[in-house]
């Protein structure tokens, strides 16, 4: 009976054997099979990246190839004891270079944009990969992953994220005349490049030893009578900086709000230019071609307009700007005088031109400022009320780029107000009646506080 229910037994048995077997075999291979190694888990430290075989190598470079047939070596070594004296000391690489991957190699290919960083760069910009005419200086993920930690300062209003003309800036047609000026070419990425522009130390040097002589009020004025090489000397070259960050590599340190704001030598490697000769410049009023003559500016000359003023000559960008950089809608979202010079703001003399009729208000700026076009042979307009902006009419100070008529905010700040030389003129184009030669003398200083200390330093 007993033998019987083993045959039994068995003969259910039988047709599962092979199932057994296959379980049997698979548990054995994977017993013996070695395990595959985790794709994230070098990620969990810094020493797999700064290694003696990788970037703890003293002697690791990238080798790019520029135009004219160079190569030029990126140096790629990291010091890890350099690294852990940095504010980012607790972070992986990883979390800031978050396109690395073990893909294709160690770790694959990052997307490089060549161009970024440098004012006098070569000018290939969008360039993913390097080739014989790209730069030394590039961009990666890590150059824009600082909004993923400083969520605040990395909103898509921030001034330098995008700039705020740039983001309806275009090349259009005006009847025939080509106007404005295509900002995604490869020459913009110069300069208006990502968070680590600013932020990530990096050595900056001039073109050229005139680069001083461009604040010489004589120069100033020669340029823009005469043209952009008065007196024999090439000024562009005057005004380009480099901002060199592969001298950084080594320790990967970063400039805080508090250097930004308490120097202006970041600042003046892109905001650096000179006025030129007035020129023509065209708009659209009521869908009809509208023009006038005004000044031209190269690139952007607020460093030197500062400089040359006669207040706020010795005041920082931060001074003013250092509250408002990364939350800045538009170029009108700026700072405004009155921020600082709140008491002058209620007794002003001329406070009725503060807001005038049909809604029309009049920018502080526009009076407070010199060394327009109207003030070389009164051939240019210094203000006008840009027609294309319909939300809020401003009289503001006004120039000429790519042959588009332009609202200018110049930081030549003056005290003394020329009332007919900016304004009050025939043929004006602001609306304003024409008046004698008058002049708003220079008033006695009111001491005011400038506050913008506690809205830099707070979070």
């Amino acid at each position: 009976m007993e033998a019987a229910s083993q045959n039994r037994a068995l003969r259910q048995l039988i047709p599962m054997l092979p199932i057994v077997i296959l379980l049997v075999g698979i548990t054995v291979f994977n017993g013996c099979k070695k395990e595959e190694p985790d794709e994230d888990a070098w990620k969990e430290a810094n020493s797999t990246c700064l290694t003696s075989a990788c970037h703890g190598n003293p002697n690791l470079v990238k080798n790019v190839p520029v135009t004219g047939g160079a190569i030029e070596k990126i140096p790629l070594f990291v010091d890890s004891t350099d690294f852990v004296a940095t504010d980012h000391k607790g972070l992986l690489c990883t979390s800031c270079h978050t396109d690395i991957t073990m893909n294709n190699g160690m770790h694959g290919k990052a997307s490089k944009i060549y161009g970024g960083w440098a004012r006098f760069s070569q000018k290939s910009g969008s360039k993913a990969l390097a080739n014989s005419d790209s730069t030394r200086n590039y961009g990666t993920q890590a150059s824009v992953s600082c909004a993923a930690c400083h969520e605040e300062q990395g909103n898509e209003n921030a001034a330098h994220v995008k700039i705020p003309r740039l983001r309806s800036a275009s090349i259009r047609d005006f009847q025939g005349h080509k106007v404005g000026e295509a900002y995604e070419d490869d020459n913009c990425s110069r300069c208006h490049a990502t968070c680590a522009t600013c932020h990530f130390k990096s050595d900056i040097t001039p073109k050229a030893i005139t680069h001083t002589d461009i604040l010489i009020q004589s120069n100033w004025d020669g340029i823009q009578t005469s043209g952009d090489n008065f007196n024999g000397v090439n000024w562009s070259d005057a005004t380009e900086w480099r901002m060199d960050w592969t001298a950084n590599v080594k320790s990967h340190n970063f400039r805080n709000k508090e250097e930004l704001n308490g120097s202006n030598d970041v600042c003046k490697s892109c905001h650096i230019g000179y006025y030129r000769p007035a020129q023509k410049g065209f708009a659209m009023r009521n869908g009809e071609l509208d023009s006038m003559y005004a000044t031209g500016i190269k690139r952007h000359p607020q460093f030197q307009e500062l400089s040359l003023g006669s207040v706020h000559q010795n005041s920082t960008c931060g001074s003013c700007h250092g509250a408002s950089l990364h939350q800045q809608e538009s170029i009108e979202g700026g700072p405004e005088c009155v921020d600082c010079h709140s008491k002058n703001a209620a007794n002003h003399p001329s406070i009725n031109h503060m807001n005038l009729s049909a809604g029309v208000k009049i920018k502080c700026i526009s009076c407070h400022t010199n060394h327009r076009a109207s003030d070389f042979g009164g051939a240019g307009q210094s203000n006008w009320i840009n027609p294309e902006i319909t939300n809020q009419k401003l009289i503001v100070p006004v120039t000429v780029k790519y042959s588009e008529l332009l609202n200018w905010y110049p930081h030549m700040m003056s005290k003394s107000v020329n009332c007919t030389a900016l304004c009050h003129f025939d043929g004006n184009r602001v609306g304003a009646h024409t008046m004698g030669n008058v002049s708003i003398p220079v008033r006695p200083a009111i001491p005011y506080k400038i506050n913008y200390i506690k809205g830099v330093s707070d979070e």
